[in-house]
């Protein structure tokens, strides 16, 4: 990659193989991410807590792009829903995905006015 690519010059650019583990620090503040790397040891990442969400949703994104520029569009992954669960609050409602798979839940929160202009189009 270059800077034509988007990536500075000064970056350091590294070729991950395998993301291996991601394990959470003692009080949840943080995550160590672990890669197997083509060319070296393994490298270690430390990412706040606060910037996965952003961090999985990004990488989701991308992976999509990734078929769509590669023109497999029916390759994409789409997550799949086991069960779902429906909290109503005061503002909003939030929607709870059980992923397939995946032991692991998948909230959205949408608010009452968009859900209603949704239902009502």
């Amino acid at each position: 990659m270059t800077e034509d690519d988007g990536v500075p010059s000064d970056a350091v650019y590294a070729e991950v193989l395998d993301p291996k583990s991601a394990t959470p620090s003692i009080d949840g503040k943080k995550f160590l991410f672990t890669f197997l790397m083509k060319d070296g040891p393994p490298l270690a990442l430390v990412i706040p807590s606060q910037y996965l969400f952003p961090l999985a949703a990004t990488c989701f994104v991308a992976a999509n792009e990734a078929h769509a520029i590669a023109g497999k569009l029916a390759s994409q992954q789409i997550l799949q829903s086991e069960a779902i669960e429906v909290h109503a609050g005061e503002d909003q409602l939030n929607l709870h995905f059980r992923l397939t798979e995946m032991r692991a839940d998948l909230p959205i929160s949408i608010t009452w006015g968009t859900a209603r202009a949704s239902w009502d189009s």
